[in-house]
């Protein structure tokens, strides 16, 4: 099951070698070289109705937990020894081959520790800085409860 892994030192960009446990790496067979992630995001929920009813009584039901949403964001950047190849190629070729519709396998999301199996389900790539051509671009899993 490929695994993504978030680093937890602020302020600084390190290479390491792909190994499971290994802070700061995409392991997936996949090495992203020119792409950085920069933030992520847990959305956690539960199927709950609230009953409001005369006399102010108000009655809750709860029905479990909703499916968890987990965002992968970061930055991509083009590659000063192949011009012309810009790091977001890689993440849309790894979205591509690993995306729910193509891959149904589940994919471990780790955060804080916390393992998330999921499914890919989308990519959103944005300009973040036209000067410099960088690109922002976003993963999303649509996640089962922790194991």
């Amino acid at each position: 099951m490929p695994a993504f892994l978030l680093g937890t030192s602020r302020g600084y960009v390190r290479s390491l070698v792909p190994a499971p446990g290994a802070v700061g790496t995409i392991v997936s067979g996949v090495k992203i070289l020119r792409s950085m992630i920069t933030r992520v995001g847990l959305s956690m929920a539960t199927n709950t109705q609230f009953l409001h009813t005369l006399g102010d009584m108000v009655y809750v039901y709860s029905f479990g937990d909703r499916i968890n949403e987990v965002a992968l964001t970061g930055l991509s950047f083009f590659d000063c020894d192949i011009p012309g190849r810009h790091g977001v190629a890689d993440v849309i070729a790894w979205y591509r081959a690993n995306r729910v519709a193509r891959a149904p396998q589940k994919i471990a999301v780790t955060v804080g520790g916390v393992v998330f199996p999921g499914y890919l389900t989308s990519l959103r790539v944005d300009t973040s800085s036209a000067d410099s051509c960088l690109l922002e671009f976003q993963l999303t899993f649509q996640a089962l409860q922790p194991l």
